[in-house]
């Protein structure tokens, strides 16, 4: 198990949006997520590049980066680790995680990159985010142990619900939908057993204030952080993340 750095905001971008890049190194992030797990064969080469691009850049900020890969079940994971790790992001975020067997997985393909990089081999983190699909419910305490390189697990709204079969987000009183809130407590859990921090999902909320009782109650519940998908977020994140 890794020490968990001390990360509030999580800046979440997709790789090949321009737009969002920038944003993302303008902001106050503690940490940039490069997403390519969105991105589909025909242009997962494209959504390497553009991130290779901005790890190559020379950064001032004490901002870190990680790359949010294909999951462990995808034919362009080994795509995504051959031409990122060498270029030595803080840490790999591997989506759709399904316990721990893919973690000592995804351990082993980074140490190998590490190794014909020539660069430590252990030096690149793990975040893995297990709580976007039902499965978190099996394996949310399988994770202890497993790898040295992991820092946190996390969990994700959105596509938890989707996975699910969940048709909305919250209840007329504004709480979780039920499978949602389980999700999330499996992942505080998750982490608690495995000795590492949790994150906190990213929120569409458009209004900020919103957004700030979203923060509260994630730290309050015991988040160590959170995913921020604007610099306004992130920035509200980092005030109630405040140690």
């Amino acid at each position: 198990m890794g020490k968990f750095r001390l990360i509030r905001s999580w800046f979440l971008a997709p790789a090949g949006n321009e737009t969002k890049l920038v944003e993302g190194l303008a902001s106050n992030a503690d940490a940039f997520v490069l997403d390519l797990s969105q991105a589909q064969a025909v242009n997962a080469e494209e959504a390497r590049l553009a991130a290779a691009d901005l790890l190559r850049q020379d950064h001032s900020s004490a901002m870190v980066f990680y790359v949010m890969t294909h999951a462990s079940g995808s034919d362009l994971l080994q795509g995504d680790l051959e031409a990122l790790v060498p270029l030595e992001p803080a840490g790999i975020v591997l989506p759709h995680a399904d316990g721990g067997s893919d973690l000592q997985q995804l351990d082993v393909m980074i140490s190998v990159q590490e190794a014909l990089a020539g660069l430590p081999v252990g030096r690149t983190k793990i975040v893995a985010l297990t709580g976007d699909h039902a499965g978190v419910a099996f394996s949310a305490g399988s994770y202890r142990a497993k790898s040295q390189r992991l820092e946190a697990l996390g969990w994700w709204a959105d596509r938890a619900a989707g996975n699910i079969g969940v048709n909305r987000l919250h209840e007329s009183n504004g709480r979780l939908a039920a499978p949602l809130e389980a999700v999330r407590t499996l992942t505080l859990l998750g982490a608690s057993t495995a000795g590492v921090g949790a994150i906190d999902t990213p929120s569409a909320a458009m209004d900020i204030e919103h957004f700030r009782v979203e923060c509260d109650s994630a730290r309050g519940d015991g988040f160590a952080g959170k995913i921020a998908i604007s610099a306004e977020q992130a920035a509200v994140i980092n005030t109630v993340f405040a140690a």
